[in-house]
């Protein structure tokens, strides 16, 4: 099994694996962040397995800032890829995988309170 993880900075390379297609996404776990008393906002995690032994783990955050809180569109990205995934594992087994994966890069804003759980619940 192989874990790819999206790069620093603003190339989103990982996009190349969205399917053309339409695919359902499962929530992983939604909720706020935070990186200062002025700063902060929603972030939520969705898991996909657009083809067997392959699975896309995305995010979709907005800032407290924002006049469209509720729209995620323009900030939807592929944060982890999982690829030659064996066909045991669970969604729930590859959620936490390429979550835990993304938190540890250091790069993922980090759920401070969590409001929906979907296939993960976490300690936040």
């Amino acid at each position: 099994m192989r874990i790819t993880l999206r790069p620093d900075g603003s190339d989103d390379a990982l996009e190349s694996h969205r399917p053309k297609a339409p695919i359902d996404w499962e929530l992983v776990t939604m909720g706020t962040w935070s990186q200062s008393p002025y700063h902060g906002g929603a972030i939520m995690y969705l898991l996909a397995n657009p083809h067997p032994g392959k699975w896309l783990l995305q995010s979709g955050e907005w800032s407290d800032e924002e006049n469209e809180f509720n729209d995620a569109t323009d900030y939807d990205r592929i944060v982890a890829i999982a690829e030659d995934v064996p066909a045991e594992h669970t969604a729930t087994q590859v959620a936490r995988m390429l979550y835990d994966a993304w938190i540890a890069s250091k790069r993922a804003k980090v759920i401070t309170e969590q409001e929906l759980e979907g296939l993960l619940d976490l300690d936040a």
